[in-house]
């Protein structure tokens, strides 16, 4: 049960203290009983006509029936150490992904050696590398990475803004989902159906706190490319 009482408009600061005061409890008999929805709606109260509009992306939807508009999507790439893997220089990032990837072997040596993997990634250093949760977790699996200049890629970065971004799965946060919506840059062994899908529309999620956005995009892009979390459709993957 939710009680309301409202302070009198145009009260001072000291007025607002003084009522505050006043009311001492919830018990007060001036604050009365506000009905709510079965949502637990009480503010600008809908018809709840909202929830049987089809959502554009629907997370978790398992079995044959279409619950979305698009049946097809993924969230944005997710890194947790930016700085180190994208750049507007792709020369620059190729030489920071180079020390990056010196440094994780140089750890990796350690590792199978006999090392802790907590106690060799303390990120006390965060000149070359920053040890996330992805990273250790290769270092668990004893992967070895090897710089391969193909897998730099041009990502959409923040709308209107591309970055250069160094893509491999034992880095990044998550990449897997949307890496897999796009070819890997052969442009002379892709069909045209091919590269007609790597077209596809961004949208902002629902706890963006800015309006609803879309935007038309050709190139991967990044988690925050907007507010609250960006998801990527393919335009060729409708329901």
């Amino acid at each position: 049960m939710l009680r309301y009482a409202e302070v009198p408009e145009r009260s001072s600061l000291r007025q607002k203290f003084d009522w505050i005061a006043e009311l001492a409890d919830v018990t007060n008999e001036r604050l009365v009983e506000v009905p709510a929805n079965e949502s637990h709606d009480w503010v600008n109260v809908t018809d709840g006509s909202f929830n049987e509009l089809m959502p554009v992306c629907e997370i978790g939807h398992k079995g044959d029936d279409p619950a979305s508009v698009v049946s097809e999507h993924a969230s944005g790439i997710k890194s947790n150490c930016d700085v180190y893997v994208y750049s507007f220089s792709r020369d620059e990032l190729a030489r920071r992904m180079r020390l990056l990837i010196d440094a994780y072997s140089d750890v990796l040596e350690l590792v199978e050696a006999g090392c802790d993997v907590d106690e060799c990634t303390a990120n006390d250093d965060l000149a070359h590398i920053k040890w996330t949760g992805t990273l250790k977790q290769s270092l668990r699996r004893r992967e070895e990475l090897v710089f391969d200049e193909g897998r730099i890629r041009e990502v959409l970065y923040r709308p209107f803004t591309k970055l250069w971004l160094y893509e491999d799965a034992r880095i990044l946060s998550s990449v897997k989902s949307i890496a897999n919506m796009f070819r890997d840059d052969h442009e002379d062994e892709s069909t045209e159906r091919e590269r007609e899908r790597e077209r596809g529309i961004s949208v902002s999620s629902p706890s963006s706190r800015t309006r609803f956005s879309a935007l038309a995009v050709r190139q991967r892009i990044d988690l925050n490319c907007l507010d609250g979390g960006a998801r990527f459709a393919p335009k060729t993957r409708p329901c």
